[in-house]
Formats: structure tokens, sequence, C-alpha cells
């Protein structure tokens, strides 16, 4: 699959919407989020299935420290393999 993470949306001082878009070139295609305080990340969403299309994804975290830089990147594969999106960063506002 052919990925692409794209600029965080919606940041407070405890959530942020990751985004990405996801291009399943004709192939059954699993995608999921990571993100973390470092781009050894730590924390995932639940892998879920796009199917064959091509999307645009959005998927809301909460939880977050306020103030904090965190690390973000799409994940996808098919049976073509596992494609990762370029490394990212948003920071949560103050309370």
């Amino acid at each position: 699959p052919t990925v692409q993470t794209v600029e965080a949306s919606s940041v407070t001082s405890t959530s942020a919407q990751l985004n990405a878009t996801v291009n399943a070139n004709g192939a059954t295609t699993t995608v999921y989020f990571q993100w973390g305080t470092t781009i050894k990340y730590g924390s995932s969403s639940t892998s879920r299935s796009i199917g064959t299309q091509n999307l645009n994804l959005g998927f809301p975290i909460s939880g977050l420290s306020s103030q904090t830089t965190y690390h973000f990147r799409i994940v996808a594969y098919n049976s073509g393999g596992t494609s990762y999106g370029d490394d990212m960063t948003f920071t949560t506002s103050g309370h």
C-alpha cells in the first residue's frame, strides 16, 4: 500500500486527531496508527481493514498530556507488504 501521514488536527491539551491517506493499490489492506512521545511510539490504534479502498483516514486519540510533543505515523499492510508513513509531530496545548 501507499501511505502518507498527514498533519494532526483538532489538537487540544489532552486529545488530537491523527490523519493519513492510504492507497490500497487494489489489495485488501489493514491500517493502524502508532503514536507516542518518542519515535519508538508505544501506543497504537486497533487495526482495521479498509478493503481495497483509497481513503483519507482520521483517528481521534485522547488521554494525552498537556504541553507535550507527540510523534505519530500511519502503518498499512497487505499482500504486497507493509508501508510506514513518515513520522510527524504535534504538540498539545496547555490547560
